[in-house]
């Protein structure tokens, strides 16, 4: 059987975190803007000790390599130029270098800014670009920020050249709605595969389907006569595997696996995610013994290899629509591996299944948070495993957040433990369905090209999104209402507000309906920011009385239900004023409480926006 090596993603070490706070003024102006550009690639970038060469206009070589002290970086600049500090794991190529001479298959990846206009001819930019090719490793990375010609252009260019596209989009320095293309620049992310291997997924055939694998039920509210469609899904099981090596913790993921409901809107399929099973009415087995088959069967993790499981987590993933829940188990292996292997094929039912590979927690957090990931069920478990080691996730990759402090005012306030004892209730019966549903089903067919355009495999795979008539987008957005204050002793504190209701799906899984949920949001079709900003402080002030004194994303935007929805997930954190928080509708705790119980929350919206928010505001270990 094919063995190949992990490959263990490039960990920012901890002597690394410390060289770049020691000289904060110097170094993490520059940290936080290169994160802010080049953090979402760390689902894409190669291994420790691998070595990563970069063509940028700004100079961004020692800062990556003071970032990712694992990798060597060599930057294409006059050798004389290197600064003074510039860390040992950096150095100055030549620009007259020829590349066309390099030795074949010796580098992992190629990060190029501006670069592609810079040739002579439309000849020796292929030429260059030829060069760059043979000299990657397979599964080897390039990765380009340009503005020359078109991004159509550059996929196809890249595509023929046997590059699967891992991402392709306008380059931007915000995140989820708040995004904002820099003028005609793109970003490209191209992995080298074989001739044979496929680089993209197409959807053709869409029609309209009644569902078999997507079942649901419709519900009533009592009282309010609301009808609610509940999607009946069948649970997940997610494994996370993690090791320790030289200080640094990493966990296993799956990377390039393809999800071919999210290719379009410059998502190529491929993404990285847990690894995970479906579990179905029969899988009655214990929690361990499915993480133990699924590393075995799907991460090349034999039993013998596996140290200690710990009890499993659950949470729903999309409470508001769906039964289905994220069972997590946490699993630690040994650490002598160092780690990449192919995920075993007909697991996805296309012609790869992407491979399994070791990623630092605090690159993978990076990678989920800025969008590299488009799965962001891991989010809650990184943390975790943050805090048992007492490490920080590093500086924040997002927009940063100023909140202003406000008089004190007395707030609906709510221990965890007191939302935990709320007597259950049911509020919620079966009913008819109404006669327009708000989701409808099709099936569509997803077929998977090579580089040539031959056809390598087809799958057909049902999917919901909202229903035509009711003029909705796919866009949800999820807030975390927050508001900053003095407590009695004089010392501020930072409040969030919960929404405590009554959800059918929740009853259907676990007989009682009661959840604490964040705030959330349908947007309608076709509306601009400023209009989807007005229409959702109109929303807040009808249904939670709070009023906005304005809105930060919490980085990026991702999937929650990838394998069956449309629906792309805004988190947002969103500061009201004391006056309306204190007549609010909304439930309002610590924030640092709501991080420190997560995992109690069993919306994973939730536990989403309680990590991101503790880490924008700075409520988590820095160093």
């Amino acid at each position: 059987p094919l063995f190949l090596r992990w490959v263990v993603s490039p960990p920012m070490s901890e002597q690394g975190r410390r060289e770049i706070f020691s000289r904060r003024e110097k170094y993490e102006g520059k940290a936080r803007e290169v994160i802010q550009r080049l953090g979402w690639t760390v689902a894409h970038v190669p291994a420790a000790g691998a070595t990563m060469v970069c063509r940028t206009q700004d100079g961004d070589g020692p800062a990556l390599a003071h970032l990712f002290p694992g990798n060597n970086i060599l930057e294409v600049r006059t050798p004389g130029e290197k600064g003074e500090g510039s860390p040992p794991n950096y150095a100055a190529i030549d620009p007259d270098y020829e590349w066309k001479s390099m030795p074949p298959s010796w580098i992992d990846a190629f990060y190029l800014v501006g670069q592609l206009g810079a040739f002579e001819s439309g000849a020796v930019r292929q030429e260059e670009l030829d060069s760059y090719q043979r000299a990657l490793r397979d599964h080897g990375k390039i990765i380009i920020q340009d503005s020359f010609g078109t991004l159509e252009e550059r996929v196809e260019e890249f595509r023929s050249r046997g590059f699967r596209i891992l991402y392709a989009g306008p380059a931007h320095h915000s995140y989820g709605r708040f995004a904002e293309s820099e003028s005609g620049e793109y970003v490209l992310v191209g992995e080298k595969v074989a001739r044979e291997s496929g680089v993209t997924i197409e959807e053709t055939n869409r029609r309209s389907v009644e569902p078999k694998f997507l079942q649901t039920k419709w519900f009533i509210e009592e009282g309010t006569g609301e009808h609610q469609q509940v999607l009946v899904s069948p649970d997940a099981h997610d494994t996370v595997a993690h090791f320790s090596h030289l200080g640094t913790r990493y966990v296993v993921v799956k990377s390039g696996y393809p999800r071919p409901m999210l290719a379009h809107d410059g998502v190529s399929g491929y993404v990285m995610e847990p690894v995970s099973a479906i579990l179905n009415d029969s899988n009655d087995a214990s929690p361990d013994t499915v993480s133990r088959t699924i590393l075995e069967k799907r991460a090349h993790v034999p039993s013998g290899d596996i140290l200690s499981i710990e009890p499993a987590s659950q949470v729903f993933s999309l409470p508001r629509d769906d039964t289905e829940t994220v069972r997590t188990q946490l699993v630690e292996i040994t650490s002598d591996r160092g780690i990449e292997e192919e995920v075993r094929e007909g697991y996805s039912h296309l012609s790869t299944s992407g491979t399994v590979r070791a990623i630092s927690v605090q690159e993978a957090l990076n990678a989920s948070v800025m969008g590299g990931a488009w799965s962001a069920r891991l989010e809650p478990t990184l943390f975790s495993l943050l805090e048992r080691d007492d490490r920080s996730p590093g500086v924040w990759p997002g927009a940063a957040v100023s909140l202003a402090v406000q008089e004190r005012l007395p707030l609906n306030t709510v221990s965890v433990d007191r939302l935990l004892s709320l007597a259950p209730e049911q509020h919620f019966r079966e009913c008819d369905p109404p006669e327009i549903p708000f989701r409808e089903f099709a099936i569509s067919d997803f077929i998977e090209r090579n580089s040539e355009g031959d056809e390598l495999a087809r799958v057909s795979l049902e999917s919901a999104f909202p229903h035509h008539s009711l003029h909705m987008s796919p866009k949800r957005v999820a807030w975390l209402p927050v508001v900053r204050m003095k407590n009695g002793d004089g010392k501020e504190e930072l409040y969030v507000g919960v929404e405590v209701r009554h959800l059918g799906p929740v009853q259907e899984k676990t007989g009682n309906s009661l959840l604490a949920t964040a705030p959330f949001f349908l947007l309608p079709k076709g509306l601009s920011l400023e209009e989807e900003n007005t229409y959702l402080k109109k929303k807040a002030a009808i249904d939670f009385e709070i009023d906005v004194i304005q809105q930060v994303p919490l980085g990026a935007q991702y999937a929650p239900r990838p394998n069956a929805l449309r629906d792309v997930l805004y988190p947002e954190l969103v500061e009201v004023t004391v006056e309306s928080a204190s007549r609010s509708s909304l439930h309002w705790m610590p924030l640092d409480e709501l991080f420190e119980r997560r995992k109690d929350m069993l919306d994973l919206q939730l536990q989403i926006l309680a990590g991101r928010a503790s880490w924008a505001l700075g409520r988590l270990r820095r160093v």
